[in-house]
């Protein structure tokens, strides 16, 4: 599930406010059947929501391991929580590798398959990510959307902010279109890339 549109069209508020980070002045925020409008941010990962923020966020002077158990810092089955980091940097082969070098010396892709496994350490409901493709080379972005495309088939619900309109549409089963902070147009991903209008305005036209 992607939003687009415009800068300032209140994409990253949409999250801020779903994250505990916005107050909300109007409507209420609904995740499985619960109101969770105004819990603070470990309420909302408690209930199964988890954050890969804009920008890297890994803790650089720390090694890859010890970034990923950190994603599992509100669980208590410690076993459990190795088992899981061991398992995510198997399936994961960039980590793997590096699982033992400080995170910081990642390239920006490894970081953001880092963050987005680091997330997965919560053993989450959903994931709530903004611009994941930042500052990414083409070659990293195409990385990030494959193990986007990848963690959606395990079960995850993922919702993502993204100023790459068309390639967040080719991903997402349904798909919202900001503008000037009211839903100006929503369908699947699919129907929007291919929505005359939407194209013209947000997709440069083609």
């Amino acid at each position: 599930m992607s939003i687009i549109g415009p800068n300032g069209a209140g994409k990253s508020t949409v999250l801020r406010a779903l994250y505990g980070k916005a107050i909300v002045r109007s409507g209420r925020i609904r995740f499985q059947g619960e109101d969770i409008t105004g819990l603070r941010t470990h309420g909302i990962c408690r209930r199964g929501i988890a954050l890969a923020p804009q920008g890297r966020s890994v803790f650089p002077y720390m090694s890859v391991r010890e970034n990923l158990e950190l994603g599992a810092y509100i669980r208590r089955d410690r076993a459990a929580v190795r088992t899981d980091s061991m398992e995510l940097c198997r399936r994961f082969p960039v980590l793997n590798e590096k699982q033992g070098m400080p995170a910081g010396a990642l390239s920006g892709g490894e970081q953001q398959i880092l963050e987005l496994a680091r997330c997965l350490m919560l053993r989450p409901s959903m994931i709530v990510m903004d611009e994941p493709s930042l500052g990414l080379s083409p070659r990293a972005v195409a990385m990030v959307f494959e193990t986007l495309v990848e963690m959606r088939a395990t079960g995850v619900t993922i919702l993502i902010v993204e100023q790459n309109a068309k390639q967040a549409l080719r991903i997402s089963d349904r798909a919202y279109v900001l503008e000037l902070g009211r839903n100006r147009y929503e369908g699947t991903g699919e129907s929007l890339l291919n929505n005359v209008d939407v194209r013209k305005l947000y997709l440069g036209g083609r």
